[in-house]
């Protein structure tokens, strides 16, 4: 994969259950960590609109032809608003990976799912969708594990964007950044 390609980053704003949207943030960093735009839109809390609103965030920009990797940061927004990475990818074209530095606990969310939501069957099979990988990756003697599903791409490719947009600690840059721009009060 060359170097210097552009990856986009995605996180939600920090909510309350009581809110009817979250702020989604996509961040484009041309890898490894040069910030080239910020994005916004809204998706519903708990609701299941965050694919078809991520690809129009990306689709009307004007960095849509050169955005070579979608990372979002976990494999839900605004709450349990679980991104459709199949569909993510149908719309958009750009391979889609999640991401997080916590080991997945699938029987942890299913409850919380079961609990809550009558679509609950539907939202585990989202979850589902896309190929698991754990992702190793090194900083001088530490090591941290990244865990992912990925879609539209090989493993070597989704493992290459980790590795080319990582500069310090487990997160990569683009992740990282639309985290700290989401999580920024206003």
């Amino acid at each position: 994969m060359k170097k210097n390609v552009k990856i986009l980053g995605v996180d939600d704003a920090p909510f309350s259950f009581e809110d009817e949207v979250a702020e989604v943030v996509g961040v484009i960093v041309r890898a490894p960590n040069y910030l080239e735009g910020v994005l916004r839109c809204s998706v519903s809390v708990d609701g299941s609109d965050s694919a078809e609103r991520i690809a129009k965030m990306i689709n009307s920009s004007g960095h849509r032809e050169q955005i070579k990797g979608i990372m979002i940061n976990g494999a839900c927004v605004a709450g349990f608003n679980v991104v459709d990475i199949e569909k993510l990818y149908e719309l958009t074209n750009v391979g889609v990976m999640t991401l997080t530095n916590n080991k997945p606990r699938e029987s942890a969310v299913r409850q919380a799912l079961e609990k809550h939501f009558t679509d609950w069957k539907g939202r585990m099979e989202i979850l589902g969708k896309g190929k698991r990988i754990t992702i190793r990756v090194k900083e001088g003697k530490r090591a941290y594990d990244l865990y992912a599903r990925y879609l539209g791409m090989g493993e070597r490719s989704a493992i290459d964007l980790v590795e080319l947009s990582r500069v310090r600690g487990a997160l990569p840059e683009p992740v990282r950044m639309a985290h700290i721009i989401a999580s920024a009060p206003y």
